[in-house]
């Protein structure tokens, strides 16, 4: 009996050291499987500091944005990419780089990069904010709807080498009709030119410390008819207004703008974006309420804008009439001053007369022999971009010193490489393009050789 006890206690005993013996064991071999390349991360054991290097980030002087990391010294251990929250008005500019004087050459590789960058020493990784410069909202008008989308001036963005433009816009749906494109207008526009839409490459005049608000406007044609005996195509644009384009002027030469269309009288409006099919005079109704014709030339119904000069209008000079403030966008696009006469024809000489302020974006783009020089009248003052790009067979041009502005291109290859005479000191401003004149934008000359230049460098 005595014996049998003392077995029962041994066994008792066994099994109790062998259950303890395998509960050591299972802590053990947990211990040795946790990871220690990132401490803090879970487990209870980890190497000594000593063991880390310790990677600070910092973005332009700001070491309290994104928390350091520790990492694991030896072969395999990366830095992990860290999350970064944009703040107001600002997105981070997604690299890192141990050296803020070139962010390119010293760029840092995270552990999901294809070749993360090896971690040698303790450091600072720099970042850097990119600036939001404009924020574009989209008014579809009955189509698709989109979020605002922003677009960013990079913190090392050169923009007299890479302007800000657009870039990729949205593309709406609307069941029933054809996306005409963005506007920066709700319809009704004067003239429907180029000038009118918003494109990728479309430019933004952005401002030095502030966001730029911009609306887009999604037009929408429905209904398009052809009425021969005028030469006009009738597109019914966003329900509300009909955009009369002129298809040929083979057979009438001489186009009739209506005043309304259709079987709601909707007004009419012109559009010149397919050009104006070698048409010699333009003219409107008595009673229109929004043009006025004189001579075949379009005008606003107040006399104060251009707004088209016909392309196969004949004339040995035109003058542009005093009561004129403004010569609209593309209003004399692609416009061959050719006048047939009995002894074989000549170009037309143009005359600015006192009293007009602005030219209008790209009004003389791709214009052909205009036969004179040109003298801009002194009370100008804007001249926008692409005014005069590509005029061909024109003579010299002379700016007045009372321009405040000149745009992108205004003067951009024009042909023969004419002289342009500047009244005006010569610049204390200047790029890879060029001098500027205060208020000018850089480019104004465009991209290539620049025209032959000269500088009132005694104006008081």
């Amino acid at each position: 009996m005595n014996r049998d006890k003392k077995i029962g206690k041994y066994k008792i005993y066994t099994m109790v050291i062998t259950g303890l013996l395998l509960l050591l064991f299972g802590l053990i071999m947990a211990a040795c499987s946790e990871p220690a390349t990132h401490p803090g991360e879970g487990g209870d054991t980890k190497p000594p500091e000593s063991n880390y290097w310790t990677i600070t980030f910092e973005i332009e002087g700001d070491t309290t944005l994104v928390p350091s990391q520790q990492v694991l010294k030896g072969n395999g251990n990366y830095v992990k990419r860290p999350t970064v929250v944009d703040i107001e008005g600002y997105v981070f500019g997604e690299l890192w780089s141990t050296n803020t004087d070139s962010f390119w050459v010293s760029q840092w590789y995270f552990d999901d990069d294809f070749s993360p960058s090896v971690v040698s020493n303790d450091m600072t990784l720099y970042g850097y904010w990119d600036r939001i410069a404009a924020v574009v909202s989209f008014e579809s008008n009955g189509g698709s709807e989109f979020e605002d989308m922003s677009i960013i001036l990079g913190k090392y963005q050169d923009i007299v080498i890479t302007p800000i433009v657009y870039g990729d816009l949205r593309t709406p749906t609307r069941d029933g009709y054809n996306f005409l494109g963005w506007f920066k207008e709700q319809p009704p526009v004067l003239v429907w030119t180029y000038a009118s839409t918003v494109s990728r490459d479309t430019r933004i005049d952005i401002q030095p410390d502030n966001i730029v608000y911009i609306t887009v406007y999604a037009w929408w044609g429905k209904e398009s008819e052809f009425i021969e005996s005028q030469n006009l195509q009738f597109t019914l644009v966003n329900d509300s207004v009909y955009y009369a384009s002129v298809v040929t002027a083979s057979t009438v030469t001489n186009i009739t703008l209506p005043t309304t269309y259709g079987e709601k009288k909707l007004p009419v409006y012109l559009d010149i974006t397919s050009g104006q099919g070698g048409a010699s005079n333009i003219y409107v109704t008595s009673d229109n309420p929004r043009y006025t014709s004189i001579d075949g030339v379009l005008y606003s119904e107040d006399k104060t804008i251009l707004l088209l000069y016909p392309d196969n209008r004949s004339a040995d000079e035109f003058v542009i009439p005093p009561h004129v403030t403004e010569i609209g966008d593309n209003a004399f696009i692609s416009v061959s001053l050719w006048t047939e006469t009995p002894q074989g024809g000549g170009s037309t000489i143009i005359i600015f007369s006192e009293g007009l302020k602005k030219i209008g974006i790209g009004a003389f783009i791709n214009a052909t022999q205009i036969r004179n020089d040109l003298y801009l009248p002194q009370s100008l003052e804007y001249i926008a971009s692409s005014a005069f790009a590509y005029t061909r067979n024109a003579g010299n041009i002379y700016i007045p010193k009372g321009v405040k502005f000149v745009g992108e291109y205004a003067f951009a290859g024009i042909y023969p490489p004419n002289t342009l005479h500047i009244d005006l000191p010569y610049p204390t401003n200047s790029d890879r393009y060029g001098p500027i004149p205060d208020g000018w934008q850089s480019r104004w000359t465009g991209d290539g050789t620049p025209p032959n230049i000269v500088w009132r460098s005694d104006v008081k």
